[in-house]
């Protein structure tokens, strides 16, 4: 029971998570909002302040910056940039995906930035979108904070000496999910395809779907290497070896719901059932064991 009750309290958390975030506490400051700024390989710089996590490339030609964080962040944002020129010399700006921990600085960046993302991203950031499942409602985006670059499958972007691979990953996090190589840096970006030592959310409604997701990590572990920098959408920086316990508990957890089901337990006995102990550490993040069996049991349902 005591599991049950956890779905509801999970849903005020991640409604607050988007809308007036609070999440990953553990490097955020609620006071004086700022970013950690940590320097990579080869002018590449990672940035995490209160959405998900950043990467900056920067050099002779500009900037370009993956992901930008929550509205209400901007100035942090500004003041982390400063040291590499400002705002006005990002180039581009790249959208792993349309949630707006991702995509809140849209609209000051795109003044001045070519904004990229997948078709989808554009058609989800053009018009009102919900999730119902966190009460969550984002409102259209205005002109300037519409990416005016889009793709289908994949697209590179030559930059600062760099090549930025951009490949989507079809219904995975969301319907529009990007994920971006440097393969001149070995440092990959993949949005909200990894939630480094928690269990992700996957927005069912707005086309993910937890079976894909497995698929497209598996894909991501077979294009890195043991010396990549992997960025994930939220934690702290990783490596392959995370990367590959995040996917080992992926398969574990889908088959442990799949065998609940397979019992004829209803979502809500499974839920109540739970995972196996061993598991019990990747709820420690913002999605809570019960609403991560409720993710997998419908997307098990989605595709059966």
């Amino acid at each position: 029971m005591k599991k049950f009750l956890c779905i509801c309290a999970l849903v005020f958390c991640w409604n607050g998570f988007f809308s007036a975030p609070g999440a990953f506490a553990d490097s955020h400051h609620k006071e004086s909002p700022s970013f950690s700024v940590v320097d990579l390989r080869a002018n590449f710089h990672f940035l995490q302040g209160k959405g998900g996590n950043i990467l900056l490339s920067t050099g002779p030609e500009g900037s370009l910056i993956i992901d930008n964080d929550y509205t209400e962040m901007y100035p942090a944002l500004a003041a982390a940039l400063k040291p590499f020129g400002g705002t006005d010399k990002v180039r581009y700006v790249i959208d792993t995906h349309w949630h707006t921990d991702h995509t809140g600085n849209n609209v000051p960046l795109g003044g001045h930035a070519l904004i990229i993302s997948h078709d989808n991203v554009r058609k989800r950031l053009a018009s009102p979108q919900d999730v119902k499942l966190l009460h969550l409602h984002a409102e259209a985006l205005p002109k300037e904070g519409l990416p005016e670059i889009t793709y289908s499958r994949s697209l590179r972007v030559h930059f600062n000496d760099h090549e930025f691979i951009l490949t989507h990953f079809a219904h995975s996090h969301t319907d529009g999910d990007t994920v971006i190589r440097i393969p001149g840096a070995n440092i990959i970006h993949t949005g909200d395809l990894f939630f480094n030592n928690m269990f992700p959310f996957i927005d069912l409604e707005t086309g993910g779907n937890a079976l894909n997701y497995l698929k497209s990590v598996e894909e991501i572990l077979a294009q890195s290497t043991d010396d990549s920098i992997i960025i994930p959408g939220h934690g702290a920086l990783a490596s392959k070896a995370d990367l590959a316990r995040f996917a080992e508990m992926l398969r574990g957890t889908f088959d442990e719901v799949r065998a609940l089901k397979a019992q004829g337990l209803s979502q809500e006995l499974a839920q109540q059932h739970g995972l196996s102990e061993k598991w019990e550490k990747w709820g420690q993040g913002f999605i809570k064991e019960p609403v991560w069996i409720g993710i997998v049991y419908k997307s098990l349902s989605a595709t059966s």
